[in-house]
């Protein structure tokens, strides 16, 4: 069995390839199996899989269809052993057709058997013919004959060589040399007449049984031959026959017939109403560079967004992500179109996810048989297994999924689908949804989406697509008059228009002129009249059977196989076929071969059959009865809609509430909450009405909506209802209370529940609630007693245990800083929650105690349990806590000195924060972002950075953290020598106090902006004194931000006191400084500790300060480039040089001009830039005449060698 999934049967043809027939074991049906070596040239893989995108596109009954393409990555030894089949073969799945090829159907054919050959043939060309498809590669292997000569039918299959004028200007010569046009041998303009000459070799084997020339071996021979006359002699077929066959090989191609249409004219013969295809055959037509901007969003390595692709009915959306996949080898397209009842959406994605060789040459073993294993059972697949697998592929490629008709897709699948994509973006895989804009609100479905919306064309765009879709033979020009005052100019209503025209008996051939022309004004009125007046007609020519099949598919709202309508209907299934076909061709069904379901053809249509239904009630009552007698495969949803629509609400309601609960297994909690909130419109008895307010209530809360919980309680608590339900209902009062930041309201209710006689859960449940309470009280003396109480019983739930292990770890720590008891019961907590199969919580756990474990300075444990929060995180799909532990994650990184590390970290929270739509953490990041770009030497990074987190800061009115953002980016302003920037940041914050908008606390900050604008200034005096106290101020605070300011607000005092010549006390406060290895970026500080005890020793000239700058420039080594190793290597350079050392100094300033000139080219603003070099320090170093010695700085940044 190949990839699991194709049974081979037996071998039905070979010849570049292998062919099969074999069982689809997933849609259970026969298909042929096309092989392809692995050891073929890649070129023949790559027309393969060109082949399969050409043959996706047709549709038309003489054309052999195509169900797959893919590699063989699985196997049964059988299939190596019998049938040379091995991993990596590329194969395609085609329609399987009971049928032999034409050349082994030679001296069956007689002149009507040939006339109905040529009539299926040109149908099928033609179709090809009409859109400028060339099939290039016509001959007796590539047309199948069915067995059934009475009834004859053929299919024409091998479409590796079809061209189009859009694709390929030159095409090699290519096809069997027999059946080669003389222009293509002459590598002139190939066109459709080139398909009749080879048209006419085949007519003229049947014939005579032999070529035109015998002698035709090779193309060098043939070339030979071309002008020599070819010979006819006598023979039983008609006249007209012959004269066909002598035109259409005719050497010159004007001279053939014009087109198929003329040949057929020519004959007698039409091609039957049946062969007429509903679509024409179209090439991507791109406008606006809309596939060039799409495909650069895809392939985007970083900073990878959501795509929307919205857009009405018929606007292109299928036909751009069809493009797409045609185009990029690593995508997974998905539609609708391909679902059935029995093979969702996931199943698919994973199935696909397996079987791309670009995913699956990057996966382990143990992967792959773990996603194999769930298909070939065939069971339901659980969302969370679903998103364990995506993590781990993820992890090990990135790839593209296409997701079209989205909005089609079961509400649970969308739900699910819409957790997926910030996980996935947070991985960066691509996902692309195409979204019909007439059935959803025009808000992006993710915050931080990109948009693209498809529209009508213009005049112009329908010209260029009908030119570029429409052979010149057609008569295009009347064509486009019809679609110009009669279309909306959507791509899919032109499609639809040209199909009506193309397919009409309006469309005629004019033997005289030999040319092909509308009779616009009698086709007019008839082609272009409503769809309502074309149905009303359309009804008065059918049978009571094709009636009721439009009256069942438009009441039902999914689709039906044959056996499903024959079963509503109890007629015989082959009775059906005639009426289906017909809706088919009068373009009121859809037929998908893909899942065998027949639909209505639009939404439109559907409206219109349901208004002429009479007693729709009864016919929506025969419907539920049927799904539910019959056992028949719909979800409940769709039985609880026919029977609502029957007007029988208790049924209904049953199998809502039955769809609920599926909703809820699934995770699906906002379905889950569309279908509650329905049924309250439902008049429904108050008993189903408690019921369903109390699982909207329970479901609110799950999801973190608190707020909207309480309101319905409250409403439910004023009905009458039992003692039981009501107790219930407060315990989820309180934690909805408690959720609510409504402690002592929590605890007003719950506490009179424990003196009601209520079973030991409940009581149990009750007491967590009230510790959780107390804690957030800070009355910690009750959390201890009520928690010690509650581990003393045997009947304490895993969960519940877990519960109280942490607030007791979290009691201990609020309460005396007790880390090492607060150690002791996380890791309690967490022992539990895993038993109890909470992972969840178990990643929150971790998080805890890998916050204790920084708090107490041991980073190595911490960081192994944040790196297995993480994991645990993502195996669930928690991104929010993802998110949260990578922001502190790369906090510890960042006074860790782990720039790269802290910038990863916070670029990752930042994807997901935009992914959630968590706007006041994706400020956050950007403010850490900057922060630690600043670290890096990014200095328009940093900027960048820091004016967006601003702007997400004040827009959302969070005006505490628009003020820590305001400092922060002061700092960095002062430190680049922005004077503007700094004084603009001190009068935002100036206008925040002012408004009474940040705490008093904050206010005192306005200090350190009074300092560092006066430093810039120059005005040291002042500055100095106002540093002084501000130091004074923060010495003794031990928050991460206070110590950050204390330790840079320190330094900036020394250098005034440098810069004044106050060297003794700049001195002082440099030695009474301890840099812990608690403070925040301590090695940096302890490098510029260094710095300024050599500067300041350089000065009072009472030691040597190479010592100090040769331990600041060591430290530093490992670090990235900054101005602190430009000023050591400065002032060693003016120490050797006091010292006559001329070649160190020279040497040394080159090495601290190299570093500043590496951190000037990180400016992308000439204007920001123009604020650093005036610096002092700058400006000191390059105003000295240097000898210039290359290569001193390298192209990575680092830090050399004093």
């Amino acid at each position: 069995m190949i990839n699991f999934r194709y049974q081979i049967i037996s071998k039905i043809g070979e010849g570049r390839s292998q062919v099969f027939k074999a069982f689809d074991s997933q849609n259970k049906i026969f298909v042929a199996l096309k092989v392809l070596s692995k050891g073929r040239p890649q070129e023949e893989h790559l027309k393969l899989r060109e082949e399969y995108f050409t043959i996706t596109q047709l549709d038309h009954p003489n054309i052999i269809k195509v169900y797959d393409y893919g590699w063989v990555l699985f196997h049964d030894i059988d299939d190596n052993k019998y049938h040379n089949i091995s991993e990596q073969d590329s194969f395609l799945i085609l329609e399987y057709f009971e049928s032999f090829s034409l050349d082994n159907f030679w001296e069956r054919i007689n002149e009507p058997i040939l006339l109905k050959i040529i009539q299926e043939l040109c149908s099928a060309l033609h179709y090809l013919h009409q859109s400028n498809f060339i099939y290039s590669d016509l001959k007796p292997e590539n047309i199948l004959i069915s067995h059934n000569l009475d009834n004859l039918q053929l299919k024409i299959i091998d479409f590796d060589l079809v061209s189009h004028p859009s694709n390929t200007k030159n095409p090699p010569i290519s096809g069997s040399s027999f059946y080669i046009a003389p222009e293509v041998l002459k590598k002139e303009e190939r066109s459709f007449r080139s398909d009749l000459f080879s048209l006419g070799i085949l007519i003229y084997r049947i014939i005579y049984k032999s070529y035109p020339y015998n002698s035709w071996q090779t193309i060098d021979e043939i070339k030979a031959s071309l002008f020599s006359p070819i010979q006819f002699p006598e023979t039983s077929y008609s006249s007209s026959i012959m004269h066909a066959l002598k035109k259409l090989l005719s050497i010159k191609p004007e001279e053939r017939h014009t087109s198929c249409l003329n040949l057929l004219h020519y004959l007698g013969l039409k091609i039957p109403i049946n062969k007429y295809s509903n679509n024409i055959l179209t090439t991507y037509f791109d406008r606006d560079n809309l596939l060039v901007e799409v495909t650069e969003c895809l392939d985007k390595k970083n900073g990878v967004r959501p795509i929307e692709v919205r857009g009405k009915l018929g606007t292109g959306k299928s036909f751009l992500l069809k493009k797409i996949e045609r185009d990029k080898d690593n995508c997974i397209f998905i539609s609708v179109r391909i679902l059935t009842s029995k093979i969702s959406f996931f199943h698919v994605l994973l199935n696909k996810l397996l079987t791309n060789i670009h995913i699956n040459q990057n996966l382990s073993p143990e992967l792959k048989t773990l996603i194999m294993n769930q298909l070939i059972s065939q069971s339901n697949l659980e969302f969370e297994f679903v998103y364990k697998i995506l993590a781990l592929v993820s992890n090990k490629v990135t790839f593209t999924i296409l997701i079209d008709d989205f909005i089609e897709l079961d509400s649970v699948t969308k739900e699910n689908i819409i957790k997926l994509v910030p996980f996935l973006i947070s991985k960066n895989i691509q996902i692309l949804l195409a979204i019909d804009s007439d059935n959803i609100s025009s808000i992006p479905l993710f915050s931080n989406s990109m948009l693209f919306e498809l529209k009508a064309l213009t005049i112009e765009e329908t010209t260029q697509f009908v030119n570029s879709n429409l052979a010149s033979f057609l008569p295009t020009g009347e064509i486009l008059k019809i679609i110009s005052v009669h279309s909306d100019l959507r791509i899919g209503s032109i499609v639809q228009l040209i199909s009506r025209v193309l397919n009409s008996e309006f469309l005629k051939f004019e033997p005289l002129i030999k040319t092909i022309y509308l009779e616009t004004d009698s086709a007019g009125e008839k082609l272009l009249i409503s769809k309502e007046t074309e149905l009303e007609q359309i009804f008065h020519l059918l049978n009571q059977q094709a009636i009721n099949i439009l009256e069942l598919l438009a009441l039902i709202n999914r689709p039906l196989n044959s056996l499903q309508i024959s079963d509503f209907l109890k007629v015989n299934h082959p009775d059906l076929s005639d009426n289906l076909n017909l809706l088919i061709r009068k373009d009121v069904l859809t037929y998908n071969h893909y899942d065998g379901c027949y639909r209505i053809s639009s939404g439109s249509v559907r409206l219109i059959i349901k208004n002429k239904i009479d007693s729709q009630e009864m016919f929506h009552y025969r419907i539920a009865d049927w799904m539910v007698k019959n056992n028949v495969n719909f979800d409940y949803n769709e039985i609880a809609v026919q029977f609502e629509n029957a007007k029988m609400y208790d049924q209904s309601f049953y199998y809502y509430y039955q769809e609920v609960i599926r909703a809820i297994s699934k995770s699906a909690y906002g379905f889950a909450i569309e279908i509650l909130e329905h049924l309250l419109s439902i008049p429904l008895d108050v008993n189903k009405q408690i019921q369903i307010k109390y699982e909207l209530s329970k479901t609110y809360l799950r999801i973190g909506k608190p707020k909207e919980s309480n309101f319905v309680l409250e409403s439910l608590l004023l009905l009458p209802i039992n003692a039981n339900l009501r107790v219930d209902l407060l315990i989820q009062k309180g934690e909805t209370e408690i959720a609510l930041g409504l402690y002592q309201e929590a605890i007003n209710i719950l506490e009179p529940l424990l003196n009601s006689k209520l079973p030991s859960e409940k009581i149990n449940k009750i007491q967590v609630a009230l510790s959780d309470a107390y804690l957030y009280l800070n009355d910690y003396s009750k959390v201890f007693l009520i928690c010690n109480s509650l581990l003393k019983k045997h009947d304490l739930g895993l969960e519940e245990n877990g519960k109280v292990h942490n607030l007791l770890a979290l009691a201990f720590i609020y309460r005396d800083h007790n880390y090492p008891d607060a150690i002791i019961n996380f890791k309690s907590a967490i022992t539990l929650f895993e038993k109890a199969k909470k992972i969840d919580r178990v990643a929150g756990m971790k998080i805890n105690l890998g916050s204790i474990y920084a708090m107490i300075l041991d980073y190595e444990n911490a960081k192994i349990v944040w790196n297995e929060a993480l994991t645990l995180n993502e195996s669930v799909g928690n991104l929010e806590q993802e998110a949260k532990l990578l922001l502190n994650y790369g906090v510890l990184s960042y006074d860790l000195c782990e720039y790269e590390t802290a910038k990863d970290q916070y670029s990752k929270a930042k994807i997901i924060f935009e992914s959630i739509g968590d706007v006041n953490s994706i400020g956050l990041a950007f403010l850490n972002l900057g922060e630690v770009n600043n670290a890096l030497g990014l200095f328009s990074e940093a900027f960048d950075c820091f004016i967006k987190s601003e702007s997400i800061f004040s827009e959302i009115k969070s005006f505490g953290e628009l003020a820590e953002l305001l400092l922060v980016s002061a700092k960095f302003f002062f430190s680049v020598g922005d004077k503007t920037a700094l004084n603009s940041a001190f009068e935002k914050y100036s206008e925040l106090i002012n408004q009474g908008l940040i705490p008093a606390a904050s206010q005192n900050n306005a200090k350190i902006f009074k300092g560092l604008i006066l430093t810039a200034e120059n005005k040291l005096e002042e500055a100095t004194a106002i540093l002084k106290e501000i130091v004074i101020e923060f010495s003794d605070l031990k928050e991460r931000e206070e110590q950050s300011n204390y330790y840079f607000l320190l330094f900036n005092l020394v250098e005034n006191l440098i810069s004044q010549g106050q060297l003794q006390e700049a001195r002082n406060y440099v030695e009474k400084c301890v840099i812990s290895k608690s403070v925040p970026q301590s090695q940096i500080l302890k490098a510029e500790k260094e710095f300024y005890l050599g500067l300041i020793t350089f000065k009072l000239q009472d030691g040597d300060p190479i010592l100090y700058f040769s331990n600041c420039i060591s430290i530093l080594e490992d670090y990235p480039l900054n101005l602190l190793s430009a000023k050591s290597f400065y002032i060693s350079a003016e120490y050797y040089n006091q010292r006559g050392n001329t070649y160190k100094s020279t040497k040394l300033l080159e090495i601290s001009r190299a570093i500043v000139e590496h951190l000037s080219n990180n400016f992308d603003d000439e204007k920001k830039l123009n604020c650093f070099l005036p610096l002092k320090f700058v400006t000191e170093l390059f105003s000295h005449k240097i000898i210039s010695i290359p290569n001193i700085v390298n192209s990575s940044g680092d830090n050399p060698r004093l």
